[in-house]
């Protein structure tokens, strides 16, 4: 299983929809090397980034919430 594939896992089960809902628009790196990784539900159009911090960990955060703002 492909990382992508475990996240779209995790984003099914944190924040709605189905794994096939879930499609990564983009995969770089920050400032600290870290991998980082914006999906989209094309559902509900919600994107949300996910950081690989190591270790198999990530952090994840809504980027729909930020563009309210």
């Amino acid at each position: 299983m492909s990382t992508s594939d475990e996240l779209k896992n995790y984003l099914t089960q944190n924040f709605g929809g189905a794994e096939g809902d879930w499609k990564r628009l983009s995969k770089g790196k920050n400032e600290q090397g870290q991998p980082v990784r914006v999906f989209e539900n094309k559902r509900g159009g919600e994107k949300i980034e996910v950081t690989e911090t190591g270790a198999g960990q990530f952090s994840a955060r809504s980027l729909s919430d930020a563009a309210k703002e």
